[in-house]
This record gives structure tokens, C-alpha cells and sequence, in this order.
């Protein structure tokens, strides 16, 4: 991880992934280039493409995981996930777990579809709710995993 993980700047983080989503991002853009800039200093072009597929719930058929969930699941990934299958990927495995449970208990579903019946996705309540509050869960999961791994 580039740097020590501030609780004080989480809702900035939040906010600002909230705002990439009616800047015409997707949701999964919107948390991997709001959080991803917070945890990485810079996010990788490669990384910020590969976000573009999970929008939507996977290519906006709202089938599979939420994309911001995906979004987190993705930096979850790029700063602990392993090189070679020689390494050890028992932290990404387990944070990864972590937070789909913390976005389920918040928001009730991981699924894009599952989420839109509860009402996400309207005007009322927009999909930012699930971008903003799922970047700061993923930091909330990182930030208890930094402290616990001094």
C-alpha cells in the first residue's frame, strides 16, 4: 500500500467517487479512480479499463456483483493480490470476503439487480449511495487490516 490509510479522509475519498458517477463514470470506474487514487497514488490506465467491464453489474446486464463492489474488489486485488501462484493469497482472499460481507450488510445484496429492487439506481437514490458508501467500506476493511498487521 502507498501510504497509511487516514479515517479522517475516507468520506473525502467517498464523496469524490460519488461525484465520478454523474460525471458519466461507472460505478466500478468510480471507486477503482476515487479509491484507487487514495490507496495508489496513481492508478494504473490498465486497471482504471479494466473497471469499465464490471459497470453495471458485469457489461450493465445488473446480473453479477454490484460494480462497486467489483470496483473494490479490483484494488483489493491490485494491492494484494500474488504474481505467482508460489505466493502466498490468503490476505486478498481475505479481505476480499471481508468487505462482500460489509457491502451486503450495508446495502442488503451484492447483486446490481438485487440492489435495483431495492431501489437503488433512481433519481431518489442514485447509485452514488452504493459508490460513495462502498469506497469507504473498502477503506474501512483495508484500514482495520493495516492496524491489525503492524
Amino acid at each position: 500500500m502507498k501510504r497509511h490509510l487516514d479515517k479522517s479522509e475516507f468520506d473525502q475519498v467517498a464523496i469524490e467517487a460519488g461525484k465520478l458517477d454523474s460525471q458519466n463514470h461507472h460505478c466500478s470506474e468510480s471507486v477503482v479512480i476515487a479509491a484507487g487514487k487514495y490507496l495508489l497514488g496513481e492508478v494504473d490506465p490498465t486497471l482504471r479499463k479494466v473497471s469499465t467491464a464490471f459497470g453495471g453489474g458485469y457489461g450493465d446486464t445488473r446480473e453479477e456483483a454490484c460494480g462497486a463492489l467489483s470496483g473494490g474488489v479490483l484494488l483489493i486485488g491490485a494491492l494484494h493480490g500474488r504474481l505467482s501462484n508460489e505466493e502466498d493469497d490468503s490476505a486478498c482472499r481475505h479481505l476480499v470476503a471481508a468487505y462482500y460481507e460489509r457491502f451486503v450488510q450495508e446495502f442488503g445484496a451484492a447483486k446490481c439487480r438485487k440492489l435495483r429492487e431495492k431501489g437503488y439506481g433512481i433519481p431518489e437514490k442514485p447509485c452514488s449511495i452504493l459508490i460513495s458508501g462502498a469506497s469507504k467500506l473498502l477503506l474501512g476493511v483495508l484500514a482495520e487490516y493495516e492496524e491489525k498487521n503492524k
